[in-house]
This record gives structure tokens, C-alpha cells and sequence, in this order.
């Protein structure tokens, strides 16, 4: 009787989303839908402004901000949150926290530098505390 009464109550807390940890094929899956939108971001960075809609929501640069506003450039994941952009400092520095949600949820970390002189990418992504390696995942600027 009681295994039926502990079942009741947790079924009835079942509106929630359970929430999974994310794993290294999905934090993988989603830096590799960003390297178009970084590749903007530095363009309008040194320009100092601009914007580009994704599938949803919208992208945009703003002075030292990327600006994400339920951006998504796949359909799936909504990034929502802004990043901090020394477009003078070389290399570049772009740093900052974002939430994430649709169907993948949490935080997404960077701490990346951007070299212009040859198109790399260096630092940290870390999605929802899973680590991806950025030299495998956004490397060059073409």
C-alpha cells in the first residue's frame, strides 16, 4: 500500500520535465550549430553593431555585447543571455553565460579568445558542466 501512495505522489509531480544531465554528444551538437553565429559576431563586433535572426529569436551585437534573445540557430535549443566582447583586444576576448532551453537546457559557459591574424578559436565552452574541446569543435573563421 505504501509503494502505491509513494508512486501516487510522484506521478502527481509529473507536469515537471524530468531533467537529465547533458551529455558529450549533445554539448558537441550544439557548438557545432554556433560557429556561423560566432563567425557573425566577429564580423559585427569589429564593425560595433549588427544583428542576425536565427531560426528563432534574434542575435545581435551591440557595442562590446552579443546579445542572444531566445536565439536559436537550429530550431532546438534557445539561447538566451549576453556575452562580453573586447573586439579591441587582440586576441579577442569573449566571455560570458548563457541560459539554455528547449531541448537542451542549462548554462552554457565561454571563455574564448579569437586570434585574427590566423582565424583560431582558443579557451573554454563548457555546456550544462560538460566540457568540449573548442580546437575540435570551432576552429577556424573562414
Amino acid at each position: 500500500m505504501l509503494l502505491v501512495i509513494g508512486l501516487f505522489i510522484v506521478g502527481c509531480d509529473s507536469d515537471k520535465p524530468m531533467r537529465t544531465q547533458t551529455s558529450e554528444l549533445e554539448a558537441a551538437n550544439l557548438l557545432q550549430a554556433l560557429p556561423v553565429t560566432f563567425q557573425w559576431g566577429i564580423v559585427a563586433a569589429q564593425a560595433g553593431e549588427g544583428f542576425l535572426p536565427g531560426v528563432s529569436g534574434k542575435f545581435s551585437v551591440v557595442g562590446d555585447r552579443w546579445l542572444f534573445d531566445r536565439y536559436s540557430p537550429e530550431g532546438e535549443v534557445l539561447i538566451d543571455g549576453e556575452l562580453t566582447v573586447d573586439a579591441e583586444q587582440q586576441p579577442m576576448v569573449i566571455r560570458g553565460e548563457l541560459d539554455l532551453s528547449g531541448a537542451l537546457s542549462g548554462v552554457l559557459l565561454i571563455d574564448l579568445s579569437y586570434n585574427s591574424s590566423n582565424g583560431v578559436f582558443d579557451g573554454a565552452i563548457t555546456v550544462d558542466g560538460v566540457h568540449v574541446a573548442v580546437s575540435e569543435r570551432l576552429c577556424c573563421v573562414n
